[in-house]
């Protein structure tokens, strides 16, 4: 951050020669710029067009985003345009056009790299990066609106799913925050991304700022929607290095995307996930593309807390496999390490978002049992002995009508069916499960299942959690009408969200009366940074409010657990199936012994095989435990069954890869004719 903001002092020391106030003719009308060209730039450099707000113009948009110093670093040009009477045009192609004729000019003096024109704008220049969105996005590799949006709600009507980063303060009391999210996810959708959010801190700003970085990911063709959300700032660019710069999260963000296809990653060595890594051994990374990577910018580090190795980066096979390198002089300590690569560019002038992956170096002892802990479950099917149809213990339930009024109901309350949501219990013996709850906007606008008091409330420990329960529509007009479920989790002490999602959809419907045969189970892994007693909520709404006919979500008790580790994943898994492989070979060799004939040859040449296994990568444990599962196929079909028994722990509902199942296995019985041979086997 000090290297950054020395910069940027050298940089506003030379602006007299290294910026140029320049004139543009554009539909017959003589246009202004300023354009900041870095010193040695070079060829085939990206462009960044930034625009200013209403009433200002291109003189107060450089002084505003400051995006020299960055442009210095990272060698890019920027232009800042001046708008006609200080204003954007946001109803005709008259703007538009002086953007494609800034960036036919700036090809023709720079040489620019067209595939990698970013455009941003701050205000009514935020309008106009949204207004462009779906006129160019054909010229535009990603788009960074900063304090404006399409005043007249979202308008999501591009030619391509686009990268998009909106920056926006929560104080802003001109383009004001309350529209924010309903266009970051509304352009999230459009672009067939996640819609459960990765929520992290801005790497421009200190540990303890209150800045957050809002990202949606994994839409179409890989790209992303984000949001860096300034918390009590106003309407402004944050460029704040105690709190987050904007100009280096727009930059940031927008570097890895281009209209030409990046280089893809084919394979990668060790693979993402590995575990048990030694550092003395494990110093070399090597990745297949399928282009041939521009090492002018590349950077590669490998991280550990605020531990950060360089690594040294060279390439093979004609630049498609870039080698990656620990120098001889880093150590590296046990624990959880980050690969990133960042600035990921081909020879072609396409742009690649960054890779990431992870690594655990030190080896990881696991046993026979899964270890995962229940951390909270409630028993909602023993409060019917007590309350019957009504409001869970230490859980409250606010209904919000289509007046904006709201009704709180509680445990104690006494609950009218049919208009209210309750508890409901299901006697079929076929039903996947025997209660859940029951939430509907019954002529409402919202309803709001949440804990209440600390007895309810989990206490969540520092790591990942993983978060579970079972939903499905009731009628199918809620299908129709695809209500969005939001589940969220938030901290007790300070009311922060430590997970949140918001556009939960079951997949599939029953109708009133009918046994629960078609729920899916909802899973979720939240990262949380310290122990914390946490609230849970659900909530469903409808807008506008929904009317008389029942359409709601069933939910069941949520399962919060411990998450376990790829270690105990993978390796365990594996070690696991082989003790069970075993198992059945003892039990198949009684069974011959008994007057049973089957081929017991090929498990126990499996077994051999992998008898001492080990391995560093994930897929290389999947592949091994598939092997001794097929090998046991034979044997299990011809009636011979062992499931190794567990013990009456919370790890008994998981299977062999950590993966929930509805019943534990206790063992079996095993039934005999009257000569002794197996019959038929069950599970106790």
């Amino acid at each position: 951050m000090k290297k950054l903001l020395f910069s940027l002092f050298l940089c506003m020391l030379g602006l007299a020669t290294l910026q140029a106030q320049e004139k543009l003719t554009s539909g017959g009308i003589e246009r202004q710029m300023i354009v900041y060209a870095p010193k040695n730039l070079g060829e085939n450099r990206p462009l960044l067009i930034s625009m200013h707000g209403a009433s200002q113009g291109m003189d107060y948009q450089r002084d505003h985003a400051q995006f020299e110093a960055v442009a210095d670093t990272a060698k890019f040009l920027v232009v800042y345009p001046n708008g006609i009477d200080k204003s954007w045009d946001l109803g005709s192609m008259k703007d538009i056009n002086f953007i494609l004729d800034i960036i036919d000019a700036m090809y023709t003096k720079y040489k620019i790299n067209k595939n990698r024109v970013y455009l941003s704008g701050f205000s009514m220049g935020g309008m106009m990066t949204y207004y462009a969105m779906n006129k160019i996005a054909d010229k535009i590799a990603a788009f960074a609106p900063v304090s404006g949006y399409n005043m007249g709600g979202p308008s999501t009507n591009a030619s391509r799913p686009i990268p998009i980063l909106h920056v926006h303060g929560t104080a802003d009391d001109v383009c004001t925050y309350s529209p924010v999210m309903n266009h970051v996810q509304a352009w999230a959708k459009f672009n067939g991304c996640n819609m459960t959010p990765l929520t992290q801190k801005p790497l421009s700003g200190p540990a303890n700022t209150t800045a957050e970085l809002i990202r949606y990911t994994g839409g179409k063709n890989g790209v992303e929607v984000a949001h860096l959300k300034l918390p009590d700032k106003g309407h402004w660019c944050s460029n704040d290095p105690v709190y987050a710069m904007s100009n280096i999260e727009i930059w940031n963000f927008c570097q890895r995307w281009s209209l030409t296809p990046g280089p893809e990653v084919k394979s990668l060595y060790p693979e993402d996930g590995s575990f048990d890594m030694l550092s003395d051994t494990h110093r070399e990374f090597r990745i297949t593309v399928d282009k041939a990577l521009n090492l002018t910018t590349l950077k590669a580090t490998l991280t550990k807390g605020t531990s950060s190795i360089k690594l040294k980066t060279s390439t093979e096979d004609d630049g498609k496999t870039l080698i990656l390198s620990v120098p001889e002089t880093s150590k590296i300590a046990n624990g959880t390490w980050t690969l990133s690569v960042t600035n990921v560019e081909s020879t072609d002038g396409g742009s690649s978002p960054s890779i990431s992956a992870t690594y655990v170096y030190g080896v990881e002892e696991v046993g026979d049992v899964m270890k995962i802990d229940t951390l909270y479950h409630p028993d909602w099917l023993a409060l019917r002995e007590t309350i019957g149809e009504g409001i869970p213990q230490g859980w409250r339930c606010k209904v919000t009508d289509a007046n904006d009024k709201t009704t709180i109901y509680k445990y104690t309350d006494s609950i009218p069916t049919g208009k209210t949501p309750h508890l409901l219990y299901f006697d079929d013996e076929e039903s996947q499960w025997k209660n859940a709850f029951q939430l509907y906007p019954y002529k409402n606008k919202k309803v709001e299942l949440y804990t209440y008091d600390s007895a309810s409330r989990p206490t969540l420990r520092t790591g990942k959690v993983t978060i579970r329960f079972k939903t499905v529509y009731l009628n199918s007009k809620a299908n129709t009408n695809k209500m969005p479920l939001v589940f969220a989790l938030t901290n007790v002490s300070d009311n922060s969200a430590v997970y949140q999602n918001g556009d939960i959809k079951p997949k599939n419907y029953m109708r009133t009366g009918t046994k629960v045969s078609n729920s899916n189970e909802q899973e979720f892994i939240a990262n949380v940074s310290k122990s914390m007693r946490c609230n849970l909520s659900f909530s469903v709404a409808h807008e506008p409010a929904s009317a008389t006919y029942l359409d709601c979500i069933l939910i069941t008790e949520p399962l919060i657990t411990t998450t376990p580790t790829q270690a105990d994943v993978y390796k365990g898994g594996f070690l696991r199936t082989l003790k069970q492989a075993k198992a059945l070979l003892t039990r198949a060799l009684e069974c011959i012994s008994e007057g049973n004939t089957t081929d017991i040859s090929t498990l126990e040449n499996v077994i051999n095989e992998y008898e001492n296994y080990s391995s560093i990568q994930p897929s290389d444990y999947t592949k091994a435990t598939k092997a001794l599962e097929d090998a046991m196929k034979p044997i299990l079909a011809v009636g011979i069954k062992v499931v190794v028994p567990t013990t009456d722990t919370p790890s008994s509902i998981y299977d062999l890869t950590g993966r929930r199942i509805s019943q534990p296995h206790r063992g079996i019985n095993i039934l005999r004719t009257e000569d002794g041979k197996i019959k038929k086997v069950m599970n106790k």
